[in-house]
């Protein structure tokens, strides 16, 4: 279960629930080279020169979160499935499911899902910034993107391009929806 919000705590109520599938094992006994696992995240240096270099008067902060990332990945290359079972921590039954994405905590799903949101952001215009891995600036309109993981920091110009880049995301993404951040 995730902690409890504030809200869920004032009312006595306990963290939403939350499922996470872990492949550890693929880490330790089939390690594949660093080349086909890495996937950079946005370094605490371009984030704090992003977040001091924004004007709050003029521009937009908003973020999202994709929901179950990895899963929404490029599929295995090869077409492999795998069997995946679930207890629903509610009921106690036990489901099962066949996942022909890659699963968090396997070794190449990192690079994978990294190289999928790139390839979206790059087919509607943006650029990675060359010195800054997963920071990405649209060639004509006045939006940054930097997504650590699976949790895109988005500063906009204005509240279109705002509001054009959540489209566009979640045309080929599910999320949370846009969350405002306060200025």
């Amino acid at each position: 279960k995730k902690r409890p919000t504030p809200e869920q705590e004032a009312a006595g109520e306990d963290g939403s629930v939350k499922a996470r599938i872990v492949a550890m094992e693929l880490k330790s006994i089939y390690q594949l080279p660093a080349e086909l696992v890495h996937a950079d995240t946005p370094g605490v240096a371009a984030v704090r020169m992003i977040l001091a270099s924004i004007n709050t008067r003029k521009q937009r902060i908003s973020t999202t979160d994709y929901v179950t990332a990895f899963l929404q990945g490029k599929p295995f290359e090869s077409g492999t499935e795998i069997l995946i079972s679930l207890v629903d921590p509610e009921t106690g039954v036990t489901e099962y499911w066949w996942c022909s994405g890659y699963i968090y905590g396997m070794q190449a799903a990192g690079k994978n899902w990294q190289e999928t949101v790139a390839e979206h952001y790059e087919s509607i215009g943006f650029k990675e910034i060359e010195n800054a891995p997963s920071v990405y600036i649209h060639k004509n309109r006045g939006i940054l993107i930097c997504c650590h993981v699976d949790d895109p920091l988005i500063i906009a110009d204005s509240e279109g391009d705002e509001t054009w880049i959540h489209e566009e995301i979640e045309k080929k993404f599910e999320t949370r929806g846009r969350r405002r951040r306060r200025q």
